[in-house]
């Protein structure tokens, strides 16, 4: 298993540690201990809105910008100062998701916030969404050591379809790996984990944490309730022979990062979890049809997705500098 990377001071003081599978200390379990953390990077005019609606539902709220615009960095800031335990975090440049998710973790240990949800600056809270999270962390800690809780979720209009983007039957599900907004975790199991491994900047800065969790003896869980609305991409339903297919138009480079990310992830742990691997060649292949199928710039996205191979083939990680 791969060491996470260096993170703040504070959270590198908690070792990176295997647990076991005995009862686990949880504490009071109530919306006030709750720090959200939302990182933003041009997130448009309603992020405002967005932080006001989350704010209501728990005790602090730090936002880390990763070098947007000054006039949306001053909106951000007017809309934190009309509240109480709320903080800006600006980055002289675009640290990259995992850094940022680092720095409002250390943030919220340091003003004694108990648990953390992570948010990205397009999800959209349901009413609710924190009481949810709680009564599932509460009821599956009575069965074994929860890792995170993650919320379903539904695209937003016009792209959804009004149904959770996981079709869930139950209150609650154990799942490999779950997005990263949305997520509620122990402030203490993120810093034990190490945090988010920041070389691999974006892409599957998640899936490697939901795998770094499960093999250290945690569960993942899933919400069956969708407690958010969460774009992905340019996200539009498209037809596809006689089935339905979901085509997110990502630029180039986030394609390369995904090829390369998903490719290192399933290589650092393909002894633990093979199917992994199998999982992302499946994904590779939907990824080339789609963009043949539908996207714009197809030779460029293809041959990003070729040079995000050869990063993980090469063990490349880091910000990528395009000539």
């Amino acid at each position: 298993e791969p060491a996470a990377h260096a993170m703040h001071e504070t959270l590198a003081s908690s070792r990176p540690r295997t647990v076991s599978l005995a009862s686990q200390l949880v504490p009071p379990l109530s919306p006030d201990r709750v720090c959200a953390i939302v990182v933003t990077y041009y997130p448009g005019g309603a992020i405002c809105d967005r932080l006001a609606r989350i704010w209501t539902q728990v005790g602090g709220l730090v936002v880390v910008d990763n070098h947007s615009e000054e006039s949306e960095v001053l909106r951000i800031h007017g809309a934190l100062a009309r509240m109480e335990h709320a903080a800006l975090i600006g980055n002289d440049t675009n640290e990259g998701v995992a850094a940022a998710l680092n720095a409002g973790a250390q943030w919220a240990v340091e003003h004694g916030f108990a648990l953390l949800l992570l948010l990205d600056q397009d999800s959209e809270p349901c009413d609710g969404m924190v009481h949810e999270l709680l009564s599932v962390y509460a009821e599956c800690s009575e069965k074994f050591r929860v890792g995170l809780v993650g919320s379903n979720y539904l695209l937003p209009a016009p792209a959804g379809t009004g149904a959770p983007m996981i079709a869930v039957n139950r209150r609650w599900i154990e799942f490999p790996a779950v997005i990263t907004s949305g997520t509620l975790i122990l402030a203490q199991v993120f810093c034990d984990a190490g945090g988010m491994r920041d070389d691999l900047f974006i892409d599957a800065v998640d899936l490697e944490f939901c795998l770094r969790l499960r093999s250290r003896g945690y569960h993942v869980v899933l919400t069956g309730k969708p407690l958010m609305s969460h774009s992905i991409g340019r996200y539009e339903r498209r037809t596809l022979g006689a089935r339905g297919v979901g085509v997110t138009s990502h630029s180039p480079l986030r394609r390369r990062y995904a090829a390369r990310n998903r490719f290192l992830v399933a290589r650092w742990y393909v002894r633990t979890n093979p199917w992994w691997l199998f999982h992302q060649v499946w994904w590779l292949f939907q990824q080339v049809v789609l963009i043949a199928a539908f996207e714009e710039r197809k030779t460029q996205k293809l041959i990003s997705l070729a040079r995000g191979l050869r990063d993980a083939m090469l063990g490349r990680t880091g910000k990528i500098q395009e000539r």
